[in-house]
């Protein structure tokens, strides 16, 4: 009786398993079939007086977050902008580019000095 039940229970997590793969594999199918976003750099990295983007096209606001993910500052996005973080304490920041239609573009690490 505590076999039969071991292999029922046994089966049931095998082909959950087997399920959340298949899902898995059907939502990366679909990532990588999206048309790719143009790379926007953030420059430069590490800094210690300014950022500026390579491309501002699409961005509408910048946030600067720690790593917990407490927004420290916003920018307006302005073409051909330097955004001063002079004032910021040495260490690492989240970078966020956002929108004009507040989605989040991408996000990355900037490294003060």
């Amino acid at each position: 009786m505590k076999q039969t039940l071991l292999l029922i229970v046994l089966s049931f997590f095998l082909s959950a398993s087997l399920s959340a793969q298949s899902s898995i594999r059907t939502a990366t199918a679909s990532i990588t079939t999206q048309q790719p976003t143009k790379k926007i750099k953030i420059f430069p990295n590490p800094t210690a007086d300014f950022i500026g983007l390579s491309s501002d096209e699409g961005v509408g606001t910048i946030r600067i977050l720690n790593l917990i993910g407490k927004e420290i500052r916003q920018f307006k996005v302005i073409e051909g902008q330097r955004y001063n973080v002079a004032d910021l304490e040495n260490g690492m920041y989240l970078i966020q580019l956002v929108s004009d239609e507040n989605k989040i573009i991408t996000t990355r690490r900037l490294r003060k000095l």
